[in-house]
């Protein structure tokens, strides 16, 4: 979209045809990003440190959650990950000799 479009660019515009609306959308594309991608770069970090905070939020952590349980292939595999851990957790802290009782409020959080 930088590089190979305003290359042939001009190879359209001399033609003289009236270019179909795929071309023109991607020719208008390629100006897009070449005049804002200092923009683009920033609301795409911006938009990651936004989703890691909503992430650790404890809606945000529901609502993905439900959401990565909800998928068709992921959910699956989510719900193995997380009995696997929960699992793993409650048999190394039993392993250490802590009581079943506080095993369990630990594993709960």
């Amino acid at each position: 979209m930088t590089y190979v479009i305003p290359k042939i660019e001009p190879l359209f515009m001399t033609t003289g045809v009236d270019l179909p609306l795929v071309t023109r959308t991607l020719v208008s594309s390629s100006r897009f990003i070449q005049d804002h991608f200092i923009l683009i770069i920033a609301l795409f970090i911006a938009g990651i440190f936004a989703f890691k905070a909503y992430e650790k939020s404890v809606y945000g952590k529901y609502t993905l959650d439900t959401l990565y349980l909800r998928l068709p292939l992921i959910g699956s595999v989510y719900r193995n990950f997380i009995i696997v851990r929960v699992a793993s957790t409650l048999g190394l802290l039993l392993e250490a000799g802590i009581p079943i009782l506080k095993t369990l409020d630990l594993t709960a959080e």
